[in-house]
């Protein structure tokens, strides 16, 4: 049997993605990414944040994943049955450590090009469909959308 890792976000709508924005001297209406999954592509992309956070994480995940592997066959060794997902509580913990990456600002301190964003360190958030300055926050966590849409699933 093969069990197939996979790392991504969930598809949501982010909402006010059309806005205002000056264009050569006039407001022209500009389109931004719509979905969760066009974020990712894009962050994927410039940045590799998903694949980062694998990288750095990879042993802290497989010790997530082996630890509910065992418990399971733990588990069954006592007479019970086989779980249909064993990995499904490592799949939630493994959410929650992409969450704490982002928030705890680790993926930071990878050494990735560009980043602490610009937009990270300006304070720029987009809640409401404005753009706001504020404090200094985690690079990736303008809206929360991106890092709370982040799931873990085995095939």
């Amino acid at each position: 049997m093969t069990i197939t890792f996979n790392l991504g976000v969930t598809n949501k709508p982010y909402p006010y993605t059309t806005r205002l924005r000056h264009v050569a001297g006039k407001r022209r209406r500009v389109t931004a990414p719509k979905t969760t999954v066009e974020v990712m592509e894009i962050l994927e992309a410039k940045y590799g944040v998903i694949d980062a956070f694998y990288t750095s994480k990879k042993p802290v995940i497989d010790k997530i994943c082996l630890r509910y592997l065992k418990a399971d066959l733990d588990h069954q060794m006592r007479g019970g049955d086989a779980s249909k997902n064993p990995l499904a509580g490592a799949m939630v913990e493994i959410e929650e450590l992409f969450v704490k990456f982002i928030e705890k600002r680790q993926v930071e301190k990878l050494g990735i090009p560009g980043v602490p964003t610009q937009a990270a360190l300006q304070g720029v958030q987009h809640k409401r469909g404005r753009k706001t300055f504020g404090a200094r926050r985690p690079s990736f966590d303008d809206t929360g959308l991106y890092k709370n849409s982040f799931r873990a699933w085995v095939d």
